[in-house]
């Protein structure tokens, strides 16, 4: 049971990371933030129902959107990307979805640059799990996205949760 649920809860995730947003015939009023830190159960507690957290886990500004094209649409224009993490939070453990951009960014004065990409992290998976009480040890599950650098990157922080995902690209990373 306590398996499906979180592969739901992973499935769920992984579909709105790939499903392109629609726009709203109207507009809508802003959506409720997950619960920030004040709110989070602590793991003494006990956690009793499902809880959704966000996590900030980078900055990446594009500075040639035509990376993302191979016909010339984007030539020329930038954009900045956040970068964001989800802690799910669940009665039967707790999973981590993403692990943002690498944790040695964390604390240096300036972006870092590498060709079109300009890339920052105010602060780690670990230190902002540590201000609502938890650590990186917590964690049961994690599940990434996919293997790009900005939602594999604090792999090094994990201590030993179970992965889910694919084998083969586990295997890769």
């Amino acid at each position: 049971m306590k398996y499906s649920v979180l592969l739901a809860a992973t499935a769920t995730l992984a579909i709105s990371a790939c499903t392109p947003a629609e726009t709203p015939a109207a507009p809508t009023p802003p959506a409720e933030e997950p619960a920030d830190v004040e709110t989070v159960t602590a793991p003494e507690a006990g956690v009793t129902a499902l809880q959704l957290i966000k996590l900030d886990c980078g900055t990446i500004e594009v500075l040639d959107l035509d990376v993302f094209s191979s016909a010339g649409d984007y030539a020329g224009q930038t954009d900045t990307l956040t970068d964001t993490c989800w802690l799910v939070r669940h009665p039967d453990g707790d999973l981590l979805w993403d692990l943002g951009l690498p944790s040695m960014l964390a604390g240096m004065d300036e972006p870092q640059t590498d060709g079109v990409f300009s890339v920052s992290l105010a602060t780690t998976i670990a230190d902002q799990m540590d201000e609502m009480g938890l650590s990186m040890g917590d964690l049961d599950y994690v599940s990434i996205s996919h293997s790009h650098f900005d939602h594999s990157g604090q792999a090094d922080l994990l201590e030993d949760p179970l992965w889910l995902g694919n084998q083969a690209e586990y295997d890769f990373m």
